[in-house]
C-alpha cells in the first residue's frame, strides 16, 4: 500500500510486474487503489485503472484494479477521491457505470461527498458522467440538500441546474410521445378510439 500512498509510481510499476495483488486489503479494507485515491495520486490510480488482458494471451480487457472494492467504511476509490477532492483521480475512476452511484456505510455517493465538502471540480466531473442525483443518504438528504445543508452554494448550484435540465428532456420527450397520437372520442362506444398522427411509415 506504501507505494501508492507516496509517489511511488515506479515502485508500483515493479510490484505489478512481479504480480502483486493489487485488490488486497489492508486491515481498514484498504486497496492500494484506494490508499492512491485517498493520496491524491493520480499517476498511480491512473495504472491501477489500465485495462489489461483478462489473463494470459486473452483479447478480453479488465481494469487491473477492481473499482468496485469497499473498504471498512463500504468507501470505494471513487468515493474517497471525491471526498478529499481529487479531481484527477475522480476522473480515471468514473468509467466503470456500475460504480458511479454506490453508497457508503452512511449511505453517501461519491456526489453527496463532494458537495458535502465543497469539491465543485468533482461535482461537475459526476454530473457529467450520469450519476444518480437523486439517491438520499441515511439522513434522508440527496445531494442538493447535502449542499444546501451545508452553505455549498456552487454545488447546489450545479446539482439544480442539472436537475432543472433532465426535468425539461423528460418533458420534451413526454411530448414528442404524446404528439404522435390524437384521442378521438367515439359517442357511441363505451372506449376512447386512439389515432395515430403518422402513418406507419413515417413511425
Amino acid at each position: 500500500m506504501l507505494a501508492s500512498t507516496n509517489d511511488y509510481d515506479k515502485s508500483l510499476c515493479v510490484l505489478l510486474q512481479s504480480n502483486a495483488n493489487v485488490n488486497a486489503r489492508d486491515s481498514y479494507g484498504d486497496t492500494a487503489l484506494i490508499c492512491a485515491a485517498r493520496a491524491g495520486n493520480n499517476k498511480c490510480v491512473a495504472q491501477l485503472v489500465a485495462l489489461v488482458p483478462e489473463s494470459r494471451g486473452s483479447a478480453v480487457l479488465v481494469r487491473r484494479a477492481k473499482l468496485n472494492i469497499v473498504n471498512n467504511n463500504k468507501e470505494t476509490a471513487l468515493i474517497v477521491a471525491a471526498r478529499l477532492g481529487h479531481d484527477p483521480c475522480v476522473k480515471l475512476l468514473i468509467y466503470d457505470k456500475d460504480v458511479l452511484d454506490m453508497q457508503d456505510k452512511w449511505g453517501n455517493t461519491a456526489l453527496i461527498v463532494a458537495c458535502e465538502y465543497g469539491h465543485a471540480a468533482c461535482v461537475r466531473i459526476l454530473i457529467g458522467a450520469d450519476v444518480n442525483l437523486n439517491l438520499k443518504n441515511k439522513q434522508n438528504y440527496d445531494a442538493e440538500a447535502v449542499a444546501s445543508r451545508c452553505g455549498k452554494t456552487v454545488c447546489k448550484e450545479l446539482v439544480a441546474a442539472k436537475l432543472k435540465q433532465n426535468a425539461i428532456s423528460t418533458s420534451a420527450v413526454v411530448n414528442m410521445t404524446t404528439s404522435r397520437y390524437q384521442v378521438t372520442v367515439d359517442t357511441d362506444s363505451d372506449t376512447d378510439a386512439v389515432s395515430p398522427l403518422l402513418d406507419e411509415t413515417q413511425l
